[in-house]
């Protein structure tokens, strides 16, 4: 079973922390959230259970409303609720580049698998008017002053919701996002005029979802303001169908997959942590597990391999983080 103990807390913010993001190993954690504000905090400084942080990055106008890292370049991009862009410099904590986008509101950021090491840098933004854009991001060698640069390589649109989420499956060529009014989106990336195939199951909002790809399969799990996941097939069976569908005890918050172990970590919003196996086109819970002394409404942050983990609170009037790690 899956256990973790508690490290520490860190409180900088002053209102809702609503996005959290780790390093792959762990070390740094990023939030974001309603004071308009970014931290990165050092998970290895810790003091009597207190956790601080390393850099706090000003600039926003708007809540944050999404972030992404750029693990390689050190780049963190974030977006806000006034449709605004934002790159920064996680080392030096310094704004390197902002843009307005076309977004009344940004609501999701993710970036593409294409990019490794090499540059330039695409990544995706989401919006409240419906439409995903994949934008560029380059080097510019010929102003010294100005060594990063942007720009726009593409708009999907959709039906005229919110984007939640983005995920990119590259193996298949497909763009999937969640919205409201119980919808999930599947483009062709290379079709990016043509309207996308639009599931619709009985939630009201799809709050999470993630993807388990393989080279004959691709699988979401997502779950939302109803109390079930919903397990989708959308390569093998066009345009895509239900497998499976169970209950959970409350709404769903955040679903997580790990390749690694080919499971999936989905939080609800009265803090209960269930892990979740696919077998046989079912879905199966292996175990629950709740951390302790936490409030309802959890936003998640994990590393890459599930060691470190970050809750946040939006009843916690503290606004703090709480970090844990997995127990060997």
């Amino acid at each position: 079973m899956m256990k973790y103990n508690y490290l520490g807390h860190g409180i900088l913010h002053k209102d809702k922390v609503r996005h959290l993001l780790f390093s792959d190993d762990g070390h740094f954690c990023y939030s974001a959230g309603w004071d308009k504000t970014i931290v990165k905090w050092n998970i290895k400084q810790i003091k009597d259970q207190n956790i601080y942080p390393e850099w706090r990055f000003w600039g926003h106008n708007a809540p944050v409303s999404a972030i992404v890292i750029i693990f390689p370049e050190s780049l963190l991009i974030s977006g806000d609720k006034k449709g605004f862009l934002f790159v920064w410099d996680t080392n030096k904590g310094n704004l390197i580049l902002q843009t307005k986008t076309l977004h009344p509101k940004i609501t999701a950021l993710t970036v593409s698998k294409e990019f490794t090491s090499n540059l330039p840098i695409k990544f995706y933004s989401g919006g409240s008017d419906g439409k995903i854009t994949l934008w560029e991001l380059f080097r510019n060698l010929e102003i010294a002053n100005k060594p990063w640069n942007i720009r726009k390589i593409k708009i999907f649109s959709g039906p005229s919701q919110p984007i939640h989420q983005i995920r990119e499956d590259l193996i298949h060529n497909r763009l999937i996002c969640s919205g409201d009014e119980s919808l999930v989106y599947i483009w062709d990336i290379g079709k990016h005029e043509s309207p996308p195939i639009t599931l619709s199951y009985p939630e009201k909002i799809i709050f999470s979802f993630d993807l388990a790809i393989s080279k004959d399969m691709g699988l979401i799990l997502c779950g939302g303001q109803k109390k079930a996941l919903y397990l989708i097939e959308y390569i093998q069976n066009t345009p895509a169908i239900l497998l499976d569908r169970v209950k959970t005890s409350a709404p769903i918050s955040s679903i997580r997959y790990n390749p690694e172990i080919q499971q999936w970590l989905v939080c609800d919003f009265k803090g209960c942590f269930s892990i979740y196996s696919i077998k046989n086109e079912k879905i199966l819970k292996e175990n629950d597990f709740i951390l302790e002394n936490l409030q309802n409404m959890l936003f998640i942050g994990l590393n890459r391999d599930w060691r470190y983990l970050a809750v946040s609170s939006c009843s916690d009037l503290t606004h703090q983080i709480q970090f844990f790690r997995q127990l060997n």
